[in-house]
């Protein structure tokens, strides 16, 4: 008897305000998008001065992505499930956390930008040129590709937020 209202005073009014929660999943999916990027830039930028191949470059870089993305997706969604349970105001405690999450994304990515261009060689730059100029050969494909690793996502985040059980 004791254990049931314990439990009954722990769970989540999620009707409570749901502009919150909308805010939730729009800042976390920032958030994730925003660290993936810079996650594919560093890759991008550490193979071009390691003088790669172009194609391994795309293909290294949107895949590496596409995983984080996904590995982070499941991770920080586990996350938010145990905040959830454990707290009676994890509304507003998520709200925030993501909203900071999401200004440290791009933050860093700021930072990482600037801080790279001021230190990278000239050497760096020709090889960027080269890179980009070869994706602008088959500039069609890239497109077709980026929007199927953009599908795989959203689908594979979609079948994850589907099976998951509910927390009340």
């Amino acid at each position: 008897m004791n254990q049931e209202i314990i439990d009954e005073s722990r769970k989540v009014n999620f009707n409570s305000n749901p502009f919150i929660w909308m805010g939730v999943g729009v800042f976390f999916w920032l958030s994730i998008l925003g660290f993936g990027y810079i996650f594919k830039v560093v890759i991008k930028d550490f193979l071009l001065i390691l003088d790669v191949n172009s194609v391994l470059i795309f293909w290294a870089s949107n895949l590496g992505k596409l995983l984080l993305l996904l590995i982070c997706s499941l991770f920080v969604l586990n996350k938010f499930k145990m905040i959830i349970i454990q707290k009676k105001q994890a509304e507003l405690f998520l709200f925030w956390r993501i909203i900071i999450a999401f200004v440290l994304s791009q933050g860093i990515q700021f930072l990482y930008t600037y801080y790279f261009n001021i230190n990278a060689s000239e050497q760096y730059y020709i090889k960027s040129i080269n890179y980009y100029h070869y994706l602008e050969d088959f500039s069609l494909y890239i497109t077709f590709y980026e929007t199927g690793f953009a599908i795989v996502l959203y689908t594979v985040v979609a079948i994850i937020l589907y099976k998951k059980k509910p927390i009340n």
